[in-house]
């Protein structure tokens, strides 16, 4: 990961832990359920916002191979591989980022809601150790590919085709991240609304 998409990534996780933090404290339920509604619209406009950013990658990710293509008519055939080998390994990157997000998460809605989140953390433990069965057989049935682009094309243009892959896996797994932070703050609401009544 680069070292802008590194601390964007761990921007967004400080954000996500202010959004926390921020919440009421002052254990009663009424007061724990309004804050939670507001951190889960927060956490929904910066879903929206991330998807947005994602759809406009992917867009400038193809405009920029058919340039490519098209610049380098001799090379056609080999640049649509060399794409799809940086995608398939920006995939395999995804996991770690994904977990330690869903650390912090853990963390964090154990420390300001505990006596609201032990049911929705139970969920949120049970997906996490489904996604990491799921990506251990993933990693165990494909080797990380060496992805090679004829020398022909300028450093530049293969410095671009990496860094739009680099920027979709870092949106890609915030918006994992910002979708278990959504459901968790969800369910502790649920939780936090059954105590209200």
């Amino acid at each position: 990961m680069s070292s802008s998409s590194s601390s964007s990534f761990l921007y967004m996780i400080a954000l996500l832990l202010v959004l926390i933090h921020s919440s009421i404290q002052s254990g009663f339920p009424n007061d724990v359920f309004t804050s939670l509604s507001k951190q889960i619209s927060e956490v929904q406009d910066h879903m929206e916002h991330y998807v947005k950013r994602l759809v406009n990658s992917y867009s400038q990710l193809e405009r920029t191979t058919n340039i490519l293509k098209n610049g380098y008519p001799e090379e056609k055939e080999t640049i649509e591989p060399y794409v799809s080998c940086l995608k398939r390994n920006r995939s395999e990157t995804f996991p770690k980022y994904f977990f330690r997000g869903m650390d912090k998460l853990e963390q964090e809605i154990r420390k300001h809601y505990q006596n609201y989140s032990e049911k929705a953390l139970e969920k949120l433990k049970q997906c996490t150790a489904s996604l990491k069965q799921y990506f251990i057989k993933l990693q165990s049935e494909g080797e990380r590919m060496t992805c090679d682009l004829p020398n022909s094309i300028s450093a530049g243009n293969r410095n671009s085709l990496y860094s739009q892959i680099q920027i979709q896996r870092h949106d890609i797994s915030i918006i994992n991240i910002l979708a278990m932070t959504f459901k968790t703050l969800t369910d502790v609401r649920e939780f936090v609304n059954l105590a209200i009544k």
